[in-house]
């Protein structure tokens, strides 16, 4: 018998885990209950969240604030604020160093998997 000529060509199969690289024991992967067309997240997507990650200026993050949890972008420039996703104009203000601020980042938003058979995004989105 001979070798496939083919066979040095073959990859190995595709695994989300190493595409991603999660880092098992500080991720998770949640439902998103909103829609944020500045974000590109729709409703009943899947958020990867890495509890580990360190958050840079720009990143989408899961925190508690007031009480509540919320998803937010983080801003470190001209000062670390927490924007709203789609109306960056309402933001509350952060500081990670004080402990008795009430928003709390726990984790960054690494990926976003959305259902792309409806499209929703495609050649209407208003932020493109």
């Amino acid at each position: 018998m001979f070798q496939s000529p083919a066979q040095d060509y073959v990859d190995k199969p595709l695994s989300i885990d190493d595409m991603c690289q999660l880092n098992k024991p500080y991720t998770y992967i949640l439902k998103s209950e909103i829609s944020s067309w500045r974000a590109a997240i729709r409703k009943d997507a899947l958020l990867i969240l890495d509890c580990s990650a360190t958050p840079y200026d720009g990143s989408i993050v899961m925190c508690h604030l007031g009480g509540q949890i919320a998803i937010r972008r983080l801003r470190l420039s001209p000062s670390p604020r927490l924007e709203d996703l789609d109306f960056p104009s309402q933001f509350d203000h952060y500081d990670a160093e004080d402990d008795t601020s009430h928003a709390v980042v726990k984790g960054v938003i690494t990926h976003i998997i959305n259902d792309a058979r409806s499209g929703e995004f495609v050649d209407d989105c208003p932020v493109m």
